[in-house]
């Protein structure tokens, strides 16, 4: 095998290596359009494992005195991603005012936000796999 040969083979397994864990975190989608005063359009688009990847990079110290103990919330933490793993697509919450609408659902294996008013649009799609790793990361963080 030549030189070239084992660089691309290389390139490949990290691509392929980069891709599942891409795949097995999901994406997390954050997309906000402000229309006042002027106009702003921010598009954030991160794969999920890099939040779980960053939260294990920061010191533990850093939670210990965050005022709430997320220990206690594990079970239902837990209890709910399993349940959102094994429902339909559906809309959990639709509040709808004369100036604002505001949906939660759960769409595929994600929580997803949509709140619209005439000021702003904002929508944020969070993997449940990621919101429970999350909270299991924060939870051990936190123990003393």
């Amino acid at each position: 095998m030549t030189t070239r040969e084992k660089v691309l083979w290389t390139i490949a397994g990290i691509a392929l290596v980069g891709c599942f864990l891409t795949a097995r975190g999901g994406i997390v989608n954050v997309h906000v359009v402000q229309r006042q005063p002027e106009v702003h359009n921010i598009h954030v688009i991160v794969p999920g494992i890099l939040v779980t990847l960053t939260l294990h990079m920061v010191p533990s110290r850093c939670f210990r005195d965050s005022g709430s103990d997320l220990r206690q919330w594990l079970p239902v933490v837990r209890a709910t991603s399993d349940s959102f793993a094994k429902m339909p697509d559906t809309v959990l919450v639709e509040v709808t005012d004369p100036r604002e609408r505001v949906v939660v659902r759960k769409s595929g294996g994600s929580l997803v936000t949509d709140v619209n008013d005439a000021d702003e649009n904002v929508h944020v799609s969070v993997p449940v796999r990621t919101l429970r790793d999350t909270a299991e990361i924060l939870a051990s963080k936190q123990m003393p």
